[in-house]
This record gives structure tokens, C-alpha cells and sequence, in this order.
């Protein structure tokens, strides 16, 4: 906590507060645990929505037990430091910014190792690699992408909230010579229309469901052709697209904010990169935990169990999903091989536009 930001007879509203503390907005049982630990350093009190600190203390009071709030602080400031540490690679020029795939972030991240691709895009092949089902391997790469990008965003909303960086979620499509353009307004708008309609025609409304029903090649086929159709003079050259993370920054205000971390923190690069890959791991046990709790204890609220259901409250499903897990987030896990050439290449997505 930046205690050192803090005035004595200052009101903040709870959000303010924690910007100028460099924590995370939370809710319910961590929020109370944030003001537990505040209390180690000031007095303060509360009037109505506004927190009022009273005095600020000379000795930090005895340290709360860790357990009350658990692993997710540690987590976000480990994404922090790799973020702002990969980032600090990408001198940037005025109006440039750097783009990054999904897939590409979280493996620079080192939150995910090189057979997620191959898990993500050869499933059928990778589940028979593993000697599971490819549903398997779908359930573990939706929660894997869920719980790690939402990990990713609420970093990269701190550093937003600290002035560190600048970013926007968009969308970056490649020409048929293999160039990566970062999508401009009229360009993001035209992809974003082409997905409304296909899903319109699709009867889908949620994009993460296209993925769960096994239409997710025909959705992008379908969207491709409403591109080259209605917006043929603005993207005559598409061959595909991906949604992408886009960065800018000033170069020696994220150097500063590293130091920063480092002096006062204690994070280094070896301890963020070591430290994120137990934190991620032990998360996603957690999540394939509940999901079979929750799926074994909801059974008797509905009459028809879909496949999906049955495997999530079979024996097998923490067994094999702790497997496929393990497979695509240790960094030491083996290369698991499979007989097919993947036109995605995860590490070309990686350049300034």
C-alpha cells in the first residue's frame, strides 16, 4: 500500500482510495480485509461513502494473517510486474502502440506454455495425444482463457488507474501476405458488425458460446464473407483477424513504476515469473474443484443432463482436467506432439503498428 500518498483530514470515496493506495477495487469479504489492513497504518473513519483518515501511525501495526486474503493480491502484482517488464522491451514512437494476441500475452506472461495453442486449435488431435475426450480439452481451455485474461484485465486496469499505461482491447486482422494491422475505428467497427450479424443469423448471443457448440470455424468463415462483401473497398486483402490487446505508454514513467516495485515491493523478474505460474496453477485447481462441486450439487434442479454436465460430475473430470491443465500452464511440461502443421503461428503476433 502507498500509505506515503495518503493526507491526514482527506476524504476519499472507497475507489479513490484504493488508486491512491495502488490496490485493487474488491467487493464482499476482501474489501473488509483491505480495511483491515489499512488499519496497521493510519486511523481513519468512515462518513456515510466518504473514508476520512484521522492519523497516520509512526510503527505499521502487527501484519494480519495472509490466509484472509488469500493468493490474488500476490497474483495481480506478479501480472503487473511482467506486464510493465515486457512492455519496457517495446520502445515506442509517438502515436505507435504494440499489439499482442490473446494467446501471445499470456504465454509472455508466462502464464501458459506452447501446447495451448495446440490445444486451443487441434483439440481432437491434443485430446487424443493426453487419452481424453476433446470436450475435455474445450472445458479446460474456456475456464484456462477465462480466469487468466479477467487476471490479465484487472492488472491492467490498476496500471490504467496509476497512469502507468494506456490500453485498448481491440481487434488486429492480417492481409494475405501475412502483415498484422492494427484495426483502426472504421475497421473495428466494420468486424464488430460482421460478428452482430453472423450472430444474429446464428441465433447466438453470446461469442463465448460459438466456441462451446463447435461452430466457431463456420462463425469466422460466415463473418469473413459479410467482411469481403459489404466492406470490400475498406479490407480488400483480410485473410483473418483476432482480437488483441494494444499498449502505449510513456517509456520512462513505466521504468519508474518498475522501480518502484522493486524497491518497495520486493519484486524482481525471477520471483514474478517463478511466483505467477504456482499462483496460476493453484487458481485453476481451485476453479476445476468447484466447477465439479457445484456441477454434483446442482444435479437434482435439472431433469436432462447434457454431456457436458455428465462430465463435469463424472470421477474422472478433476483427474483429467488437473492433466490437460497441467499441460498447457507448467512451463516444464513436455511438448505434446501432434501430426498437424497450425496455420496460426502464436509467436508472429508481435509488432508495433
Amino acid at each position: 500500500m502507498k500509505i506515503e500518498n495518503l493526507k491526514v483530514g482527506q476524504f476519499y470515496k472507497y475507489k479513490e482510495l484504493c488508486a491512491i493506495l495502488g490496490i485493487e477495487a474488491k467487493s464482499g469479504n476482501t474489501r473488509i480485509a483491505q480495511f483491515k489492513e489499512l488499519e496497521r497504518y493510519c486511523k481513519y473513519h468512515k462518513d456515510g461513502h466518504k473514508i476520512i483518515i484521522d492519523n497516520i501511525n509512526n510503527t505499521v501495526g502487527e501484519k494480519m494473517d495472509k490466509r484472509i486474503l488469500g493468493n490474488n493480491n500476490e497474483q495481480a502484482r506478479c501480472i503487473r510486474y511482467l506486464l510493465c517488464n515486457l512492455l519496457s522491451n517495446y520502445p515506442l514512437e509517438k502515436d505507435e502502440v504494440i499489439g499482442f494476441s490473446k494467446g501471445l500475452l499470456l504465454k509472455k506472461l508466462n502464464m501458459i506454455n506452447e501446447n495451448y495453442i495446440k490445444a486451443k486449435f487441434a483439440n481432437e488431435k491434443y485430446a487424443l495425444a493426453l487419452g481424453v475426450s476433446p470436450m475435455a480439452v474445450d472445458e479446460c481451455i474456456e475456464y484456462v482463457d477465462n480466469r487468466s485474461i479477467n487476471a490479465i484485465k484487472k492488472a491492467i486496469q490498476v496500471l490504467i488507474t496509476q497512469r502507468v499505461i494506456g490500453y485498448k482491447h481491440s481487434y488486429t486482422w492480417v492481409d494475405k501476405k501475412g502483415l498484422h494491422h492494427h484495426a483502426n475505428i472504421f475497421e473495428h467497427n466494420a468486424i464488430m458488425e460482421s460478428e452482430f450479424e453472423i450472430m444474429e443469423k446464428m441465433n447466438i448471443r453470446n461469442k463465448c458460446r460459438i466456441f462451446e457448440f463447435g461452430k466457431w470455424d463456420e462463425f469466422k468463415r460466415q463473418v469473413k464473407a459479410y467482411l469481403l462483401e459489404e466492406y470490400k473497398q475498406l479490407l480488400p486483402n483480410i485473410d483473418y483477424y483476432y482480437v488483441s490487446f494494444h499498449f502505449h505508454y510513456n517509456m520512462d514513467h513505466l521504468q519508474k513504476h518498475m522501480r518502484y516495485m522493486e524497491n518497495k515491493q520486493g519484486m524482481s523478474y525471477q520471483i514474478a515469473k517463478e511466483n505467477i505460474q504456482c499462483l496460476i496453477s493453484d487458481s485453476l485447481d481451485k476453479t476445476i474443484s468447484n466447477n465439479h462441486v457445484k456441477a454434483k450439487d446442482g444435479i437434482h434442479l435439472i431433469d436432462n443432463l447434457d454431456d457436458k454436465r455428465n462430465y463435469k460430475i463424472s470421477d474422472t473430470y478433476i483427474t483429467e482436467q488437473t492433466l490437460i491443465k497441467n499441460s498447457i500452464v507448467h512451463q516444464d511440461y513436455e511438448e505434446i506432439k501432434i501430426n498437424e502443421q497450425l496455420k496460426f503461428n502464436i509467436d508472429n503476433v508481435e509488432i508495433p503498428f
